[in-house]
């Protein structure tokens, strides 16, 4: 049974309004970003880097050098790779900007895009393409532990997220009425 701790983070702001007013200008505010997912990314977004500077230009330089026994899949590689990186590069985007900020669809998009594309691009690039170099096997097996955990504390965040828009929304509804 895995347990993980969340951090809840304080925030002190500024408030002017409420100078101008005579109230005090410190407002304490909980906020519910997550500090293990945003570590996650951080370190993903480093490991992708490195990873598409090694496959890319492994793949790019021995395509036409190696043969391959399918056609298909010497022609796969290289929109796999584009694929792979477009959305990387969306979903550790919507994953920093949504977790930072607590955004519900930026997080959900986040989780979203790390089913489907990155999950089969990334175990296509690590184990099922023809030539598979023993750098792409080792950074892109790290990838996708990462992404399997990010996919993991991104839920949990997720739901914690979703439980504190969900409380704000009634409070605002019971003020109202």
């Amino acid at each position: 049974e895995v347990k993980v701790k969340r951090l809840t983070v304080v925030l002190i702001r500024l408030k002017p309004a409420a100078m101008i007013a005579g109230e005090s200008a410190l407002r304490r505010e909980d906020t519910v970003s997550s500090v293990p997912l945003q570590l996650l990314i951080y370190v993903n977004a480093i490991l992708a880097c490195i990873f598409i500077v090694f496959v890319g230009g492994f793949n790019m330089d021995n395509k036409n050098d190696l043969e391959h026994r399918s056609q298909l899949n010497k022609a796969l590689v290289a929109p796999v790779l584009v694929t792979w990186l477009i959305a990387e590069a969306a979903r550790l985007y919507c994953g920093y900007y949504g977790n930072l900020n607590e955004k519900v669809p930026e997080t959900s998009t986040f989780l979203l895009l790390s089913c489907f594309p990155q999950f089969p691009a990334l175990a296509y690039l690590t184990f099922l393409q023809e030539h598979v170099y023993p750098l792409d096997f080792l950074f892109g097996f790290s990838l996708l532990i990462l992404l399997l955990l990010e996919g993991f504390v991104g839920t949990l965040a997720f739901q914690t997220l979703i439980r504190r828009q969900t409380a704000h929304f009634y409070r605002l509804c019971q003020e109202e009425g």
